[in-house]
């Protein structure tokens, strides 16, 4: 390999070398203050797939070569693979390598998530829409008393509870603490922690578990939050806030997951009318 005029790893033959310089040009294109980068370089890929660079059926480079032209570390590839994985753009295939799914899905498609759905947060005079970035911060079985139960029944396995830090453009963070039940949705645990970072969950249940969520329904009150939550929060000790408790279906009007969501006081607008699909 040698050295681009871009500071990147170009590989030696000639096609690879034109598919690198367009991916360092998409990345440029691509940079944007406070995304992380292997967001950046899924959007770059996204790029070169709807540019036609890269057309369905081809081989994206593998891992190690990727994160050498991408000037980016081997995590952080893999986390913007598996993102596009989950989102459908790529198709990963164990010991083969990743491939171009489909190029004519709209770029629009994965902007959309950076605005997750519950955390439309929009700013007052700007009227723009704020990103989210999303970190998972612990999934466990929980068994006992759990408040999911009365929706999603009673289960012998347990539920999977899945808490992720809802970070809204670094401004102010959330809570998300979803429950579903272990007897089927158990494969979770083994899921990279990074197929949780700045994901619709509702993807993962369609791609991995063929199942969509086609009914929601919503509560919201205000509460005092407990001291750990204000804590978690950076907010002060018996701060009020909003919480959102979300009940989903899946095919045939069966439970689906159990939510909650805990917002602190902010300034910000939340905007709770129905996101619209691109």
């Amino acid at each position: 390999m040698k050295s681009d005029l871009y500071g990147l790893f170009v590989p030696e033959n000639s096609a690879a070398q034109e598919i690198s310089q367009r991916l360092a040009q998409a990345l440029i294109a691509s940079t944007e203050d406070g995304l992380p980068k292997h967001i950046q370089l899924g959007n770059a890929l996204v790029a070169l797939i709807r540019s036609g660079d890269l057309k369905p059926g081809d081989q994206v480079f593998p891992e190690q070569q990727l994160a050498s032209v991408a000037g980016m570390s081997l995590g952080t590839t893999q986390k913007a693979l598996n993102r596009l994985a989950i989102e459908g753009w790529v198709v990963r295939k164990h010991g083969h390598g990743t491939f171009v799914a489909n190029a004519q899905r709209s770029i629009a498609e994965v902007w959309r998530f950076q605005y997750l759905d519950h955390f439309r947060f929009r700013d007052r005079v700007a009227q723009r829409l704020l990103p989210v970035h999303t970190e998972l911060m612990q999934r466990e079985i929980v068994t006992g008393p759990v408040i999911c139960r009365s929706f999603l029944g009673n289960d012998p396995a347990g539920f999977v509870q899945v808490t992720r830090r809802i970070d809204v453009d670094a401004k102010f963070c959330c809570l998300s603490r979803m429950y579903l039940r272990a007897s089927r949705f158990r494969a979770l645990m083994q899921l990279p922690a990074h197929a949780f970072e700045n994901v619709n969950l509702k993807e993962i249940f369609v791609e991995q578990f063929q199942a969509p969520t086609t009914g929601v329904s919503q509560s919201v009150g205000v509460e005092t939050f407990d001291s750990w939550l204000c804590e978690f929060l950076s907010v002060p000790p018996l701060t009020a806030g909003l919480v959102l408790r979300i009940e989903a279906t899946t095919t045939d009007e069966a439970p689906l997951s159990y939510q909650e969501i805990f917002v602190p006081p902010t300034i910000y607008l939340l905007d709770v009318s129905s996101a619209k699909r691109r």
